[in-house]
């Protein structure tokens, strides 16, 4: 099978010039000059970062174009102060995994001091500020600074210029800090709303094509809302989508999507989306343009840069106004699976996907790929049809959501019906058709449990069920599935399979004989199907607010199995074992393990990957369980334990189609029972604290 990764960088070439409002590039950018000025005073403050500037150093302004776009420091002294009691142990934590040079923490703050050999700002409002009244000889940017700027993969400082002249009062920024030991990026994220500090380093791949790329690991964040739980405020949505795409050939696809966008905002000038661009393979690398950006039906200036895609409304709107974005792309990146057996996009940004806050889109596919695939959307299917080279499918999705997946593969397909509601699974093989059937089974028990415990119909009239090789996902209507994840663990039960084996466990293990597959073995299959309620039916709003779906899906996939397994006693020897397991996992997270926080670890090492997962799979469900358990001892166990069931139906109900909040959960809680639980929940959803 072909190994590749998504990386999502720029297209150099594309980064043209366009209009007068977007007329950076990363190339004009580090082809600037510098040039000396005396009017920066000795100390400098950005935000949570100041500069001294000791008798030996020097400050400048750096030009692009003969425009001044930032201020330069050589020879300084910086002092990094962050100050956030909720992310500071997680700060501590990627501090120490990354950074060489040393720290201190005290009284909820992290000082970070260092010699800097230089510091680059990039603000127009500074440069303009600072001009020498007689201008100098200007001296090119540092070579290692010129590589940077060409090659981070994330967030340019090209982003934050244009940024600064679309919209001039968000106050964007991005600085570049050098020490002996250690380099970092400092900036206001245009697209997440917030401010932070990160590490900057190489690619650590040995292949060639990425050898000379920068990464960026989030060191620390801060909200720019009042509190974490602070909803978010955006200033558009995009309510419709159609997805023209064409597969012709192998990976090769072309999009064309239409978005609606509602303006929420008044004076709303710009839209933010991030867009992938390339994908590295081993021996190449896979571009994918975009050919044309059209604002309703005019043709439109945009900025392609990394991860970001800028497109310049050329006027304000105001709030409750519509507009049309097409945007046309084109490239090899329908990833291939299973042998090229199957292409899939999904979840990462092949189209222009806005935050997560900004979109909940009905969404309308024409999908043309060639045969022998056979293709799946995320969306009820109007009409099928073919002709000699091609495989065609119409699809409408028309209750709002954020996570439009489309398959194409080599299936053999079986179908099932029941109570109205159409089951479709696709496999590889016919062979398997005994083991689709049971998927199929278990997923009309489950929508049956779901449905009658939550009190609301099953979402989708349409369902398909697509094999997955090693892990399983939901999209609205779709979800991929893996007979992988079915098997019992051939290890121990008392052994946590997401912690470190112990030495001698490795040396000495002995896999166990096969077991048949028993209800309790979907349980992951049970947790995608109730994503359809939680994380589709109700939307997420941002990466922080993740752990809501992934802990209620959790807790009711657990009751799911637990309920239509036949055996009470099999049923219950499975839940207790459930809860141990995740008591276990528990207790191997390390020091800054945050729920809250589960996305922003540096993800340097093995650890951070497996606290993320223990976070999100096994204390967010816990909590849940703490909360029933807590209502229980309150109200005694049978009106507990309703009161629990209602607080899961009320949620439902009142956030069906919209984005929900942990303050959402506290304000319905509050509701019900006459008591705040506003810290109960932060106390062990915003720090470490175990149930």
């Amino acid at each position: 099978m072909k190994k590749v990764f998504i990386l999502v960088l720029s297209i150099i070439f594309g980064l043209s010039v366009f209009a007068s409002q977007i007329n950076f590039s990363a190339d004009s950018l580090a082809q600037g000059v510098i040039v000396r000025t005396d009017k920066i005073p000795k100390t400098f403050t950005l935000s949570g970062l100041t500069v001294n500037r000791a008798p030996r150093s020097s400050a400048y302004i750096i030009f692009s174009k003969g425009k001044p776009v930032g201020i330069f420091f050589r020879k300084v002294k910086v002092t990094y102060i962050f100050k956030d009691k909720y992310f500071l142990p997680l700060a501590k934590r990627n501090f120490k995994s990354l950074v060489k040079g040393k720290f201190k923490t005290t009284n909820n703050t992290l000082v970070f001091k260092a010699k800097a050999k230089y510091v680059a700002i990039w603000d127009l409002k500074l440069a303009q500020k600072f001009i020498p009244e007689k201008m100098e000889t200007g001296e090119t940017l540092p070579k290692n600074l010129q590589n940077i700027i060409k090659n981070l993969t994330s967030y340019s400082p090209v982003s934050s210029l244009i940024l600064q002249k679309l919209q001039p009062g968000k106050g964007y920024f991005s600085c570049y800090i050098k020490t002996s030991r250690d380099e970092f990026i400092y900036e206001k994220n245009p697209f997440g709303e917030s401010e932070g500090l990160s590490y900057l380093s190489l690619y650590p791949f040995k292949f060639k094509n990425i050898r000379n790329l920068y990464q960026k690991s989030l060191l620390t964040k801060k909200t720019l809302k009042k509190s974490w739980l602070e909803k978010e405020q955006p200033s558009l949505r995009v309510v419709e989508t159609v997805f023209n795409i064409e597969n012709n050939k192998k990976e090769h696809i072309k999009v064309k999507t239409t978005q609606k966008i509602k303006i929420l905002k008044n004076g709303t000038n710009t839209f933010k989306a991030s867009l992938i661009s390339q994908i590295y393979g081993r021996k190449k690398v896979r571009k994918y343009s975009v050919l044309s950006v059209k604002l309703n039906g005019k043709p439109v200036d945009f900025y392609r840069d990394k991860t970001f895609f800028i497109v310049d409304f050329r006027k304000k709107y105001n709030k409750g106004s519509f507009i049309t974005l097409e945007t046309i792309t084109e490239g090899d990146i329908a990833i291939r699976k299973n042998g090229d057996q199957r292409w899939i996009l999904n979840e990462w940004g092949w189209y222009p996907k806005p935050r997560l806050c900004e979109e909940s889109s009905t969404y309308r596919f024409f999908v043309k790929t060639h045969k022998p695939l056979i293709p799946f959307v995320s969306g009820e299917i109007i009409k099928r049809h073919e002709d000699k080279n091609y495989n065609y499918l119409e699809a409408v999705l028309n209750t709002p959501a954020q996570f439009p997946s489309v398959t194409a593969g080599v299936f053999k397909t079986c179908f099932a019906e029941v109570n109205g509601i159409t089951c479709t699974a696709a496999c590889y093989a016919m062979e398997k058709e005994a083991i689709a059937r049971k998927f199929m089974n278990i997923f009309f028990s489950s929508i049956k449990f779901y449905s009658d415990v939550f009190k609301i119909p099953y979402p989708y009239k349409q369902q398909f069920l697509v094999e997955e090789e090693i892990y399983g996902m939901s999209s609205p209507a779709i979800i991929f599935f893996s007979r992988n994840r079915t098997k019992l663990s051939p290890y121990p039960e008392n052994i946590n399979y997401l912690a470190p084996y112990p030495r001698w466990y490795k040396n000495n293990r002995k896999p166990r004989p096969a077991q048949k597959l028993k209800t309790g073995n979907f349980q992951a299959f049970a947790h995608e199907i109730s994503h359809s309620y939680w994380g589709n039916l109700t939307q997420v709003p941002n990466e922080e607010e993740k752990w809501i779906s992934e802990a209620l899906c959790q807790v009711s996939s657990l009751f799911c199995i637990t309920s239509i397994e036949p055996d009470r006693k099999e049923a219950m020897e499975f839940y207790n074992i459930t809860l141990k397991r995740w008591k276990n996992q528990m207790a191997y997270t390390s020091k800054g393990s945050i729920l809250y926080f589960a996305d922003f670890f540096t993800f340097s090492s093995p650890q951070d990957y497996g606290d993320k997962k223990r976070l999100l799979y096994a204390k967010g469900p816990y909590i849940f369980l703490e909360l029933k358990k807590e209502l229980e001892k309150e109200y005694g166990k049978q009106k507990g334990n309703a009161i629990f069931t209602v607080f899961l139906r009320d949620i439902l109900k009142q956030f069906q189609h919209k984005y929900l909040y942990t303050i959402d959960l506290i304000n319905t809680l509050n509701k019900l029972t006459k008591k705040d639980w506003t810290e109960w929940f932060k106390r062990y959803v915003l720090t470490e604290e175990l149930p």
